[in-house]
């Protein structure tokens, strides 16, 4: 046991050290540093008992000392392989993994296994070879022979430990959910254990962690009078894979911009700054633009069996409009989830890789995922030329995804940038520019409104855009220059403010039932995000965390960007109200998953 908790200590220096980019170095030296570290330790034990007794029992069944160790090493390699995950995928992810290794281990979804195996492939002899050494060394410490006091005498120790192992003599074990309670929320990343998020997670698969105890409260019922006589718009939606806000002009010049088409589009269009992905992946998205549903929970809601009940969405609402509405993704299509889930709620046409000339086979296909982003858009506007009007074409662009991979004959036609993606973001920024371009010469263009948004950020340089509220900026620009005077709004908006902020822009009439608003009526917005088990809220300048205890810390996102000066005290009232509207929010949320 003592051997696995230095080990398990030695990978958490580990993690800090491959992603010491995501902390302040005060978070080992400072004064809270002794905190990470206990409850770190606190958190090890409990998967250290587990683990140690789960390796007792196989020595127990298993008679022989090749099978034992065969075992043994197998098991352990396991822990391992999570752990590995867990370093890697934390570039992406920006949060420890837990549930999300099922999602990583399901080919059918943006995360394809094989890709990070090619990438990462040293770590797979390393992996190997120290499960091994360490496995051998716990097997040969054992007693060959297996007598009945040694087994009652390792039973009692378990007996003994049990209680610490639970956290105490608590009404409920302790979990990796109780560290932002231990410590300062803002550093449990650097407590948790992975493995035991892991065995959390499979042991209890879904959990809605509401901020109160009171009951929900019914979503906004929102009523669109119509104010123009003029043919409803076409609408294209434009969701650009990984393009966080870091990448483009909205960066506020902190960084290099990688799109100089979608920046030069800015100044006709309608923009919006202050615009916030409700999750950090593609799963997270699509529920949120189309139906307004966040992800406030522990697994993605279109993973969850309620995702597919009767729920108001865009979708429905432009159907009452006898628009025709149709997807485009050029992946499988049955990647994560996505034509169930747009099917069931309101989608006429999917169109995937499936539906592309030639497919696989075709020479435009990228070797991983689909077809590129170019030749894509433009057979997508190609198959929009003869679409009955009006039309709502939503097209989710793919080769900014991980691994990134442009047309042999563009390898160096972009800039190279820091980071692996910025290759592929100027990419994909042209082809979105070429795509537009070319749209300009249907009869329906001057018709048409054209909406580009990101599904979510990815990898970033800067400290400011993996802070709480950075890592889900992205950009929101509105283009229809005879439909939408340009200009610019900085109210605070998400993903499931979207919908209702489109429908009033084109002139919907009705009633629209969301957890979101209208941001053109609404200069009040707010951001809510549930974040390595502490609740998140943006409003404007400010970024609160909190948990049911009550506020943690506040952070002024103008004056303190990295957000490293915690200004809770000084603004004691503000939190406060910060703290009521996300509470009322998150019973608003779980209407989606009664």
């Amino acid at each position: 046991m003592l051997r696995l908790m230095i080990l398990f200590s030695a990978l958490r220096l580990v993690f800090f050290v491959r992603n010491a980019e995501f902390f302040s170095i005060s978070n080992w030296i400072g004064p809270d540093a002794g905190q990470v570290f206990l409850t770190g330790l606190r958190l090890d034990f409990i998967f250290t008992f587990y683990l140690t007794f789960t390796l007792f029992l196989v020595y127990l069944i298993v008679r022989h000392n090749l099978y034992r160790y065969l075992l043994t090493w197998f098991i352990v390699l396991l822990v391992l392989v999570v752990y590995t995950i867990d370093f890697l995928y934390f570039d992406f992810s920006k949060e420890r993994l837990g549930t999300d290794l099922w999602v990583f281990l399901d080919f059918q979804n943006n995360i394809n296994p094989i890709h990070y195996i090619t990438s990462y492939w040293y770590a797979i002899p390393i992996l190997l070879v120290f499960s091994a050494s360490h496995s051998y060394k716990y097997v040969k410490v054992l007693p060959k022979k297996v007598t009945y006091r040694w087994i009652a005498q390792t039973f009692l120790v378990f007996f003994l430990l049990y209680p610490v192992a639970r956290g105490g003599f608590r009404s409920r074990p302790l979990r990796s959910a109780d560290a932002s309670t231990l410590m300062n929320p803002e550093q449990v990343p650097l407590a948790l254990n992975p493995a035991l998020l892991v065995l959390e997670s499979a042991t209890n698969p879904m959990s809605l962690p509401p901020m109160s105890d009171e009951l929900p409260l019914p979503l906004n019922t929102l009523e669109f009078k119509k104010d123009t006589s003029s043919d409803p718009p076409n609408i294209i939606l434009i969701i650009a894979e990984s393009f966080g806000k870091e990448y483009t002009a909205l960066n506020h010049g902190y960084c290099d911009s990688y799109t100089p088409h979608l920046n030069a589009l800015m100044d006709s269009s309608l923009v919006f700054h202050r615009f916030y992905a409700n999750g950090l992946k593609s799963m997270d998205a699509v529920p949120a633009i189309f139906c307004g549903i966040p992800r406030l929970q522990d697994r993605a809601f279109i993973k969850l069996p309620v995702s597919l009940k009767p729920t108001e969405s865009i979708l429905h609402a432009l159907g009452k409009l006898k628009y025709k509405r149709s997807f485009f993704h050029a992946a499988d299509p049955n990647t994560m989830g996505f034509k169930s889930f747009l099917s069931a709620h309101g989608l006429d046409h999917y169109y995937s890789i499936e539906d592309y000339p030639n497919g696989r086979n075709s020479v435009d296909y990228d070797g991983s995922w689909g077809i590129f982003d170019g030749p894509y858009l433009q057979w997508t506007r190609k198959k929009l030329e003869s679409s009955t009007q009006p039309f709502f074409a939503s097209i989710f662009t793919l080769s900014s995804h991980h691994p990134y991979a442009v047309p042999d004959s563009l390898r160096f036609s972009y800039p190279m940038g820091n980071l692996d993606i910025h290759k592929s973001i100027g990419y994909t920024d042209e082809a979105i520019h070429s795509f537009i371009d070319s749209c300009r010469n249907e009869s329906w263009f001057n018709n048409t409104v054209f909406v580009i948004m990101a599904d979510h950020s990815s990898e970033n340089a800067m400290h400011a855009y993996r802070t709480h509220s950075g890592k889900y900026e992205i950009p929101l620009v509105i283009y229809a220059p005879k439909l939408i005077p340009p200009g610019t709004n900085h109210t605070t908006m998400t993903q499931v403010d979207f919908a209702p902020t489109l429908l009033e822009l084109i002139g919907y009439e009705g009633f629209y039932e969301t957890l979101g608003h209208s941001v053109l009526n609404n200069r009040d917005g707010i951001a809510v995000h549930f974040d390595n088990n502490v609740w998140h809220t943006t409003q404007g300048d400010w970024n609160l965390g909190m948990t049911k205890e009550g506020p943690r810390f506040l952070y002024h996102l103008v004056d303190d960007p990295n957000c490293l000066n915690n200004v809770l005290s000084k603004h004691q009232s503000l939190a406060d109200s910060l703290y009521r509207r996300a509470d009322a929010y998150t019973r608003q949320h779980v209407n989606f998953l009664r």
